[in-house]
């Protein structure tokens, strides 16, 4: 049930062992944050507010992790995604977060696939992201700032985390037409009737 998948990550040492591993040994480059200058919104005003609303979001996400926790110490990232987990910080992470971090799973999801038009979808994402922000938005140059190579795939995620959340309403042109194209593909392949 989805209540039992949910699970605070200070309490479970394995994960705190895996992040000392990760950071050892994967590079802290592999995980895909949230920084805070992109967080849109509010935090989730109490842990209770945040388990409720991941527990409405499990029912809808097969296969979803989601893991919360408290790090203070971590004061740059209202989340992160790793290899199908979600974490999601007290205090920084609310619904945008949430929808940003989980469209990083849907990127791993289509790779997984090994659909290549599936794949070309993604990616054509992508491509019209960084054009639409080229010429659109002044937060682009940032997200090249802090992302470096995989802002493309960081502008994306913010931007279907924006529209999940009702933050932004339309007007995205061609990147709005892929938001409609990929999540019709993507309800087809992993949601079927």
């Amino acid at each position: 049930s989805a209540a039992e998948r949910y699970v605070s990550v200070d309490k479970i040492e394995a994960w705190n062992r895996f992040k000392a591993w990760r950071e050892k040994r994967a590079g802290i480059s592999d995980v895909k944050e949230q920084k805070l200058g992109i967080v849109e919104g509010k935090p989730f005003e109490t842990p209770k507010g945040m388990q409720e609303f991941i527990k409405k979001h499990l029912k809808n996400n097969p296969g979803l992790k989601i893991f919360t926790s408290g790090d203070r110490k971590n004061l740059e990232i209202a989340g992160s995604y790793l290899g199908g987990v979600v974490n999601l910080f007290h205090g920084k992470a609310n619904m945008h977060t949430f929808f940003h971090e989980n469209a990083h799973r849907h990127k791993e999801m289509v790779y997984a696939t090994k659909d290549k038009d599936f794949i070309k979808l993604w990616e054509k994402g992508e491509k019209l992201a960084v054009e639409w922000a080229k010429k659109n938005d002044t937060k682009w140059s940032y997200f090249k700032r802090k992302y470096g190579k995989d802002a493309a795939e960081e502008y994306l995620a913010n931007k279907i985390a924006s529209v999940a959340t009702k933050f932004e309403k339309g007007g995205f042109g061609k990147l709005g037409q892929w938001f409609n194209t990929f999540f019709s593909q993507f309800k087809k392949v992993f949601m079927p009737k």
